[in-house]
């Protein structure tokens, strides 16, 4: 967890490679099980939202919790990045190269 109010910088990077640890093996975990029950390849290699929330015990016994509130595949995800011009640009040119590899790839199970 990054506490952008307190922590010093190990602290923060700790947070923040547990929490890409938690997205990355996540999503690794929708895709096989995906897979396993469809046997296609899915929209979901190539780009995803994942919404993803932290629960915090109050009393602080316990440590933090990260949970997937939600998840969106490519086309229906949602994006709210129309207050970002530059990024929505740099993002649709990535998008195009990845989609372009994921064609391209038919044997790869997902893209990272």
């Amino acid at each position: 967890m990054v506490n952008p109010q307190g922590g010093d910088r190990v602290v923060r990077s700790q947070g923040q490679e547990q929490f890409h640890m938690f997205m990355s093996e996540t999503w690794k975990s929708f895709i096989m099980h995906e897979m396993k029950d469809t046997g296609a390849k899915l929209t979901l290699c190539i780009f995803c939202r994942l919404d993803i929330g932290i629960r915090i015990d109050p009393s602080g016994m316990s440590e933090p919790q990260y949970f997937v509130n939600e998840v969106e595949c490519t086309p229906m995800t949602s994006l709210w990045l129309y207050h970002f011009e530059k990024t929505i640009a740099m993002f649709a040119n990535t998008f195009a190269m990845v989609f372009r590899q994921w064609l391209m790839n038919v044997r790869n199970p997902y893209i990272m």
